[in-house]
Order: structure tokens, then sequence, then C-alpha cells
């Protein structure tokens, strides 16, 4: 009784100096780190030349063994600077790491096969805080150097991947061969660029698992979960499988576990409300890399990977909301923005209005659907049960608001810290994913 007491004690007095080392950690000191780095960029600029200032990548270099052998026909390709994607209307002359905070929105596919990968960052952007922890960088940089933090699985541990902002575009064009950027944001091209450079080549991106990016990404546990031809949901594990001539090379391995239909969609309810980090793929084979995409049809893109957003049963109605990662290619059915099932009914409606349920009739990718309909539809389901705490905060650089937009960041951050409670919510409710059991979560609905 004694030993608790003290450590209460402890707790009570100790809380509120690490909230104060916590907040100058997240916000003030980055926030100098800002400015005196873009102060040292300026007069090192003024002392060399600018060009001789901007950082190149030798170990990725702007060449075709980087691009290697992808299956894509983008014509002939062009490496262009980062500092060359930026909108004319932009007063600052240059493009942004972040504008106006991370949306899923934000990320499209291009030509790539890699929408397994654009859908891992839709899942994490899902969450706040947790795509800006994988890059070291703020803000954009005139250097054009990008550092970001991957798990390495194989090394276990976390490594430092360092690129330089050139990045492959069409000559036709002059648009990114790959990922399409959302307006003058680079992040979504800086971040695949990176994944390219951990498995050696852009065509090392064609073909791949959801969850072994999302644990690439955060370090946490992943798991796969696929329907059988008796319907039954069974678990699978990630297991890394390294080659010489591929060091990320993986495989799922199934496990004892098994679900039915009621049972795995209880389950999926549960890991959502968890926070945990969800994805989906469809049934069948993606043939648009050699066919194309046919603009005129809707629907369910086969063998294709998808953004869970949210797991909603509302009124009986077991529901989900979905993302395509191309920002566009929508569900059709029932639920979906057309559907007359939400004038049918409208306390559905309203309840999932939060979410953006309703007739919204907007081609961004996002759209509803019944459980009933997504195991006709899908076959695997991605799980990371990611880690929340106290680094889920994170300073805003504000870009678009030019010098003054990381001091305003720092300011809207303290608040949003102290005045808002979010740093005592954050340091208290934290959760370790990597100590999760898979098993303990999925027991009360084991059958």
């Amino acid at each position: 009784m004694g030993c608790r007491c003290l450590v209460l004690a402890l707790n009570f007095f100790l809380a509120p100096v690490l909230l104060i080392i916590f907040a100058v950690r997240i916000y003030f000191l980055p926030c100098i780190g800002i400015y005196m780095g873009n102060l040292c960029c300026w007069i090192c600029c003024k002392i060399w030349f600018c060009s001789d200032c901007v950082h190149q990548d030798k170990e990725f270099p702007p060449n075709e063994k980087s691009l290697g052998p992808y299956e894509a026909d983008v014509g002939e390709v062009v490496w262009r600077r980062g500092s060359e994607f930026h909108d004319e209307k932009n007063e600052s002359g240059h493009p942004f790491l972040f504008k106006d905070g991370i949306e899923p929105a934000d990320i499209a596919q291009g030509a790539l096969g890699d929408c397994w990968l654009l859908s891992a960052f839709a899942c994490l952007a899902e969450h706040p805080g947790a795509i800006e922890a994988v890059f070291k960088n703020l803000e954009y940089t005139r250097t054009g150097k990008y550092k970001f933090r991957f798990w390495d699985a194989i090394a276990k541990k976390i490594v430092t991947i360092v690129i330089d902002d050139n990045i492959p575009c069409r000559k036709s064009t002059n648009r990114p061969c790959f990922s399409s950027p959302h307006g003058d944001e680079l992040w979504v091209l800086l971040l695949e660029k990176a994944f390219a450079k951990f498995v050696g080549s852009y065509a090392g991106l064609e073909g791949g698992h959801i969850a072994w990016a999302l644990e690439a990404m955060t370090g946490d546990k992943v798991y796969k979960y696929a329907v059988e031809a008796d319907g039954m949901w069974n678990r699978l594990e990630l297991k890394h499988d390294p080659t010489p001539d591929n060091k990320r090379k993986c495989s799922m391995w199934t496990t004892p576990g098994k679900f039915d239909k009621e049972h795995m969609y209880n389950l999926l309810k549960r890991l959502n409300d968890m926070g945990c980090v969800l994805g989906c793929g469809s049934k069948g084979k993606d043939e648009t890399l050699t066919e194309g995409r046919d603009d005129k049809k809707a629907g369910i893109v086969p063998g294709h990977a998808y953004t869970i957003v949210h797991v909603y049963e509302s009124f009986g109605f077991k529901l989900l909301k979905i993302r395509n990662p191309w920002g566009t290619f929508e569900w059709d059915g029932d639920w979906s923005d057309k559907s007359d099932m939400w004038s049918k009914h409208n306390g559905v409606k309203q309840s999932v209005s939060a979410f953006g349920g309703g007739n919204k009739d907007v081609d961004d990718g996002s759209f509803w659907m019944s459980w009933d309909d997504f195991v006709k539809y899908f076959d695997v389901i991605d799980v990371c049960v990611r880690s929340a705490g106290i680094y889920d905060l994170r300073l805003d650089s504000c870009e678009s608001k030019g010098f003054c937009g990381p001091f305003l960041g720092c300011c809207s951050g303290c608040l949003y810290y102290w005045l808002l409670c979010q740093g005592p919510a954050k340091m208290c409710c934290t959760r370790d994913g990597r100590k999760d059991n898979i098993s303990d979560i999925e027991n009360p609905i084991k059958t």
C-alpha cells in the first residue's frame, strides 16, 4: 500500500514537469530549429552559389537504375527537382512539404502499380501525426534533402533513409510518372521515393503488401485477415524472407484463428475503435496497368488496395467507409454517394453525417457500403495495431503562412497542448502496439 501511494505521489508531482519538457521538445525546440536552419541555408547561399547547396543523392541517382524495370508505360522520363512543382499563384516561390495539414485526399496514384503503398499512406493519414512522424523534416527545404524514419524489420531497428527531391516525370507532360501531387504539396512524392530507395528501385514498388508498408512506417505489429472458400476469415502474420535479389521479400503465414462473418465485423469494429490502422484488398486481378482505366466505369476495381476509414453500425445496418487511393472510381451500389438508401433511412444518414455519410455525390474516392456487400467484393483486410501517445503531437510549421508560419504553429500547438488538454491526454492515454497481443484483442469474440 505504501509503495502504491509513493508511486501515485511521484506521478502527481512529476507529471507537470514532464508536460513542460514534452511541450518544449515537441513545439519550442523544433520551431527554433526551423529558423536556425533557414538562416544557415540563407548564409550558405550568400557565400556559395545556391546550386552548390542542393543535395544530390549519389546512392539513388536520377537514372534508369533507380527506376528499374517497371511495367507501366510512361514514355520517356525526365527528372525534375521538387522546387519545380510550385504553383505559379504561390507567392512563396516554392512548393510545400505539408500544406494545410495531411489528408487522405492528398494521395492519388499514377502509373506505377503501387496502390498498396499509397493505400498504406492513406490509411496512416487518417491518424493525425502518424505520417509526419515518418518525416524528420518539418517543412520544405531549399537544399532538396529529406530524411525519413523507417523500421527495418530485418535489422530490427529504425533506420534513416536520406533522399534528394529529384522526381521522375513524363517528358511529354512534365508531370510525375508515378504518384500524383496534390497541388504543390510534395510529401506523397517524397515518401514514395523514400520507399523506392528502401526497396532498391521504383520498380520494386510494383506489387506488395499494405501490412509491410505500415510496419515500415510505424514499427508496430501488423496482420492480415483473409476470407477462405467456406466464408471463414483467417488471420495471417507477416514473415520476412529476404533473398540476395530482394532484401525486402516477405510473405503472409496463416495462423489457427478463424472467424465467421458476424464475428469478423465485430472484431473490425473493435480494431477501429482502438485506433488501429485498417486497409483492405478487393478480389480479382488489377489489369489497369496494362489495359488502362476506363473512366466511364464505376465500382470496385479488381485486385486493388483500399483504405477502411470507418466501421460503423447504425440502426442495425453494418456499414464501412472505404477510400480508393486513386481519388476516384467509387462503389455505385447500396449506400454509395448516389444511393437512395440514404433517403430511405434518414436516421442512418444523420448518425453517420459526422463521418461524411449521405448523398454527397463527390467523386473523391471515398464511399460507404454495407458489410454484406463488402464481403462479396473484398477478401483481405490489413491491420496495424498502431502505438499512440505523446509523440502523436507534432509542430505544424504552417508553411503557407510564410516566415511567421513556424511561430504561429508553435503558438497554436501550445494552445492545443495546454488549453485543450491534448498534452495531458496523450501522455496519460498511451498504447504500445508492439506489446498488444492480437489474441487478447480477438478473444472476446473468438469462435
